[in-house]
């Protein structure tokens, strides 16, 4: 004898091995069509039959099950409780056949829109609104697998379906998977082989690689976007009043940088002294001279921290208006802060001469890095033919640099430290450090890679008198308490 009945949801069959009990209480041990050992009562099981095989009796019974009309069914059916047998004699007639009964068990199971299960073999019709809505749920779910279906299609031949082209950065970065539409991408991509970025550059839908690795970056590190709120500014009375009675330094101030460095921080002056000497000046951008401790700037600033440079672009800490109006630009007087040092002529630092200021700084030049590195040897800083600008006031800041360093290295060997050595590094490491550029050519980008020597004398210039600056202001700091 077989049995039919149901396992998760599942219309199975299985064969007895043995009985015990009777009536209500009867309980049989059988093997269903999978080999499994199981133990099945009598109020689980909805048929109890001896032809056909088992295995015969579910092909025929789903090939059946295909062809009911449940919306027929649904007519027919009492509206209420029903029992399988009942309505299989009431849909097939009084003769229905086991694999009928069986098709029919499988058809209801299946559509809990038309009817519901009411337990083991019994069921009754859904009330005509459940039934209404439930169809037009199925009615937008199928139209919606054709819409995903097309959009595959689409996106498999290479073309981005114009209504997705909005949703494009969405659908790469930071997708809702449930939708349609990135279903349909994750499809058209198992389908062509390819990753969602790769297709989608296919299809036109983000213009590069670039683009790409960009759009990850700012996920992982922007996701509320990078982009400042446009109310974030300094109106032109504010930054008035804020430099209105800052004094004008009697220096020519220039800075160092690369060439894609756009927002100038600091900047470097040399004045000469009676008896030999020079006044060096370290100037500091100084934006926060409008920024209140939590207003909108302030808010932004701590939680940026730092512009982001990378090749072909930025990510700034502040407004391009506000930086405009700080930026150590030339041709200009601009506020910052400075930190001012005699050295004697020998680039001896006196620490006692030490003084900081907020001032406006006239600011001569923005030297780049990419035009003077080359051109700045210790050959051509003493001698005084050589044509390039501020070669005297290089040549005192690299002649007081070296001091510098030398400090530095006696107080990193006193702490057990390995000392740095000046200029070029050490053969175990890299010599030469690496430009980045993105340039464009017959209309594609490309990257530009250009060698540069690592521990020049500007590279050094800079790096010890910005480290002097900070020991310097911190020292500052900590004389007069504060944190």
């Amino acid at each position: 004898m077989h049995l039919l009945y149901e396992e998760g949801g599942d219309i199975k069959v299985a064969t007895v091995q043995s009985a015990s009990g009777s009536g209500d209480t009867e309980s049989w041990q059988a093997t269903s069509l999978s080999g499994k050992k199981i133990k099945l009562k009598a109020k689980e099981v909805w048929l109890r039959f001896e032809k056909p095989e088992p295995q015969a009796l579910m092909d025929e019974a789903n090939i059946l099950s295909k062809e009911i009309d449940l919306q027929f069914l649904w007519d027919c059916a009492p509206d209420e409780e029903f029992g399988l047998v009942d309505v299989a004699q009431e849909y097939f007639g009084s003769q229905a056949s086991i694999p009928q009964q069986t098709g029919l068990a499988i058809a209801l199971q299946g559509a809990p829109v038309f009817f519901r299960r009411k337990g083991r073999g019994r069921f009754q019709r859904a009330p005509l609104e459940q039934l209404q809505a439930g169809l037009a749920a199925l009615e937008r779910k199928q139209k919606e697998l054709e819409q995903q279906l097309a959009w595959q299609q689409e996106l498999v031949a290479g073309v981005f379906p114009e209504v997705l082209k909005s949703q494009a950065n969405q659908l790469l970065f930071s997708p809702d998977k449930n939708t349609s539409a990135y279903k349909a991408l994750i499809a058209a991509c198992t389908e062509s082989g390819e990753s969602p970025a790769q297709l989608m550059i296919r299809c036109g839908a983000i213009d590069s690689p670039l683009q790409y690795h960009q759009g990850m970056f700012l996920k992982a590190h922007f996701p509320q976007g990078a982009t400042h709120d446009p109310s974030l500014a300094v109106d032109q009375a504010g930054l008035d009043a804020a430099i209105s009675e800052l004094p004008l330094a009697e220096v020519t101030a220039f800075s160092i940088d690369d060439s894609g460095t756009t927002e100038i921080d600091d900047a470097l002056s040399v004045t000469a002294l009676d008896g030999g000497g020079h006044r060096i000046g370290i100037h500091i951008a100084a934006p926060g001279l409008v920024i209140a401790k939590d207003d909108a700037l302030d808010r932004v600033a701590r939680t940026r921290m730092s512009t982001v440079y990378f090749p072909g672009d930025k990510i700034t800490m502040l407004p391009d208006t506000v930086i405009a109006q700080f930026s150590l630009d030339e041709g200009a007087a601009r506020p910052a802060l400075s930190i001012y040092v005699d050295i004697d002529a020998a680039g001896v630092v006196d620490k006692e001469t030490l003084q900081l200021r907020a001032e406006m700084v006239p600011m001569g030049s923005n030297l780049r890095l990419e035009n003077l590195e080359h051109l700045v040897t210790e050959e051509s800083l003493a001698d005084e033919s050589s044509g390039y600008a501020y070669r005297h006031e290089l040549s005192v800041l690299w002649n007081a640099a070296k001091l510098l360093h030398a400090g530095r290295q006696e107080q990193r060997v006193s702490n057990g430290l390995r000392a740095e050595i000046l200029g070029t590094v050490d053969p175990n490491a890299l010599a030469r450090d690496f430009h980045f550029q993105i340039q464009e050519h017959d209309g594609q980008e490309r990257v530009e890679i250009s060698p540069r020597q690592r521990g020049s004398i500007l590279d050094t210039i800079v790096a010890e008198w910005m480290i002097y600056c900070n020991s310097a202001s911190g020292k500052l700091l900590a004389d007069h308490g504060l944190p």
